[in-house]
């Protein structure tokens, strides 16, 4: 959507590239591997999961997206960006279609399921997989300007770290990544109640930390140790 990598196609306002169309492709190509993903799970559950016992889902990366403020607005805008980020990939396996929201704002920019597609859409995934690693504050862009050249952007939301000049968690070495434990928590419960109950990993997690400190500073990583425990302390919260 941004143009940042290969094909690098895309459109304004979300960035400036030679070709492209960031209001349609993006969705296209998200289509595909739904549908590749649906077909790799019909394969193994018809040939191959009978006799081998395994079982088979697929990882998504996921942030918790807070309200910038109590409006109205900005408390849509949260459920916007989720719908954009998580719902866009998960509704379409469980549900057998896209998000409303994403429909409703989109229109023929999404693709729509046809019908062989909808019967490979019934194989549920056996678990779902969360990499999650922050939580991040979400600004309305429909009732106000905003810079869209994020990724949240194509949510007409505004992916915010502050809120009067106080930062969601302590920075990272990671831009735009911050120390939320409590959005492990609530992402963790968010993916389980909405997809029945589907068994959950957290796949990927971890804390970023600058390579230009001191080895001491790397070794006596009391960051990382927080960052862990906090993580930890709420993901088990959430099992409970």
């Amino acid at each position: 959507m941004l143009g940042h990598y290969p094909p690098k196609h895309c459109s304004r306002p979300f960035g400036n590239c030679n070709s492209g169309n960031s209001h349609r492709e993006p969705y296209v190509a998200a289509h595909n591997m739904i549908m590749s993903h649906a077909a790799a799970v019909d394969n193994y559950k018809r040939n191959y999961q009978a006799t081998q016992g395994g079982s088979i889902g697929i990882v998504i990366a996921m942030k918790w997206y807070e309200p910038l403020t109590n409006s109205t607005e900005d408390i849509l805008a949260a459920r916007q960006a989720l719908s954009f980020e998580v719902d866009w990939f998960l509704d379409p396996l469980f549900f057998g279609d896209y998000p409303r929201e994403m429909r409703e704002m989109l229109s023929s920019n999404l693709p729509k399921f046809t019908s062989e597609e909808k019967r490979l859409l019934q194989n549920k995934a056996d678990f779902i997989g969360v990499n999650h690693y922050t939580a991040i504050y979400a600004k309305d862009c429909v009732s106000s300007p905003c810079d869209l050249k994020s990724y949240e952007g194509n949510a007409l939301v505004q992916a915010v770290g502050e809120r009067d000049g106080v930062a969601i968690g302590r920075p990272t070495a990671f831009h735009g990544y911050y120390d939320v434990p409590e959005g492990m928590e609530l992402i963790v419960k968010y993916v389980s109640q909405r997809y029945e109950n589907t068994p959950v990993y957290v796949t990927e997690n971890g804390y970023s930390q600058s390579s230009d400190n001191s080895t001491e500073d790397l070794i006596n990583d009391v960051g990382r140790v927080n960052y862990l425990q906090g993580y930890l302390t709420c993901i088990s919260s959430a099992v409970r």
